[in-house]
């Protein structure tokens, strides 16, 4: 039997209903730096050279006698990260090549807030060259590209999402921003391939709460299975709904057929926006927001 786990930072209390769609249910753990960020508790537990050793394992080792095995007894792993979750947490687990190899899926949603260089504060993103807008990519966003290049080659699989919401700090980017730029620089080292974007995404299913709509992503783009979804929305409801609702279309519409054929398809198609600006469109995001998941600090922000 497999010892398949998924790792949440921020992104879920419990493991969606669609787990049940698996042949054997993946343990679940959120690990959370509590009170203080993500990189300064990796930095506490993760092996020597400081920010460059392996975290993974000593991970695993703490979290072994919940689970009843280590990182060796491991079968898949994947990772879900929401808001800080993931522009954090997600950050340190992939910061390490070694590590990266060793996770199975990825989902980084709504949170991914890289600093724009002040001088660039204001101008548009330059396609051709993505990495010159950003104040530290190595640091930022590096990891993100090393694993969504993974995926586009069809060795993983990586999904992220971005929402129309203003970051917080007068240099953070946008997460949309984000997406485009981690897709452009993606594409200038590996060869095109349509996205794998689930016909219809997300499937249809009831609605969450009476009266409310649920959010469909107005763009995807991407490359094999590194697969991005643009979503309308700038307010905390907007964000919040990312986690509650969007969370769980990727894990009934990713990883379960994922992990239940043992592979993936490297085949897709492209969602156009309209307008063929990301977030561009006019889905509702009128959602009450509940109470649910450790999302105390409201609009997302950027953690180091």
């Amino acid at each position: 039997m497999p010892n398949d786990v998924v790792i949440s930072c921020w992104a879920l209390k419990s493991l969606p209903d669609s787990a049940s769609l698996l042949e054997h249910e993946p343990a679940l753990f959120e690990w959370s730096p509590g009170t203080g960020t993500w990189g300064k508790a990796a930095d506490a537990i993760r092996a020597p050279p400081w920010r460059k050793g392996r975290l993974l394992p000593a991970l695993f080792k703490r979290y072994e006698r919940f689970l009843g095995f280590d990182l060796d007894g491991a079968s898949r792993i994947a990772v879900f990260g929401f808001s800080a979750g993931s522009n954090s947490g997600v950050r340190e687990l992939l910061r390490n090549p070694e590590d990266r190899a060793r996770i199975d899926f990825v989902a980084a949603v709504d949170g991914l807030h890289p600093n724009i260089k002040p001088d660039r504060l204001g101008t548009p993103l330059n396609l051709a060259t993505p990495r010159d807008y950003f104040a530290d990519w190595n640091a930022e966003l590096e990891p993100f590209a090393a694993m969504a290049e993974r995926a586009a080659r069809h060795e993983t699989m990586m999904i992220a999402t971005a929402s129309q919401v203003v970051p917080l700090g007068k240099y953070n980017a946008k997460t949309e921003l984000a997406l485009d730029a981690l897709v452009a620089d993606v594409s200038s080292r590996v060869a095109f391939v349509d996205p794998y974007i689930v016909p219809g995404f997300p499937t249809d299913r009831a609605e969450i709460r009476a009266g409310e709509r649920h959010p469909v992503p107005v763009r995807g783009d991407g490359l094999g299975n590194f697969v991005c979804f643009w979503y309308s929305g700038s307010d905390k409801r907007a964000h919040v709904l990312q986690a509650q609702a969007v969370v769980p279309d990727i894990f009934r519409d990713y990883l379960v057929p994922s992990w239940t054929s043992g592979g993936f398809l490297p085949v897709g198609i492209r969602l156009p926006s309209p307008t063929g600006t990301p977030g561009a469109g006019g889905v509702s995001s009128d959602f009450a927001l509940g109470a649910g998941l450790a999302l105390a600090a409201g609009i997302a922000i950027a953690v180091l």
